[in-house]
């Protein structure tokens, strides 16, 4: 999706989207930290449709779908020994609703790395390890559009 979403704001705008990255080679591997995009527009109209497109993909997924995707989770993993029925669904539920908090093909996605990695029903950090860094995507590129907005606009007066 995010790839799509960078690729639909180029068609927009008509301009190639660069993503400010450094990159680290500790002694583990390498670890690259995303600090924006380099985003152009010639109109504000061009970036007000920018903006939807990215809110579009913002889009949470329904609570009763998460609790059936998690419902399908408890049948895959170890519940916690001594868990009566209630906990369980307390526990959906409050998974249910930081998790609501979300895009929705990031939660579907976070979900299903938790399904095909986690032997025990998983805490809320396991599928925020999943959802973190995704959202951090959506969110430099709309802050990105935001600012070349506030840009266009001021050059305009």
């Amino acid at each position: 999706m995010d790839k799509n979403l960078v690729s639909s704001v180029e068609s927009i705008t008509q301009y190639k989207v660069n993503a400010r990255e450094t990159c680290r080679y500790p002694e583990s591997g390498f670890v690259v930290t995303l600090h924006g995009f380099d985003i152009k527009a010639d109109s504000v109209e061009d970036v007000d449709k920018c903006i939807k497109a990215v809110m579009h993909s913002q889009v949470p997924m329904p609570y009763d779908m998460i609790r059936e995707r998690l419902a399908v989770l408890a049948t895959l993993v170890i519940k916690p020994s001594g868990e009566a029925e209630e906990d369980v669904d307390i526990r959906m539920k409050s998974l249910a609703t930081k998790l609501g908090e979300f895009p929705a093909d990031i939660v579907s996605y976070a979900i299903q790395q938790v399904e095909r990695t986690q032997k025990f029903w998983p805490s809320f950090a396991e599928f925020y390890t999943h959802i973190s860094w995704r959202v951090k995507k959506r969110e430099y590129l709309m802050r990105d559009l935001y600012k070349l907005r506030l840009d266009l606009t001021a050059s305009l007066q």
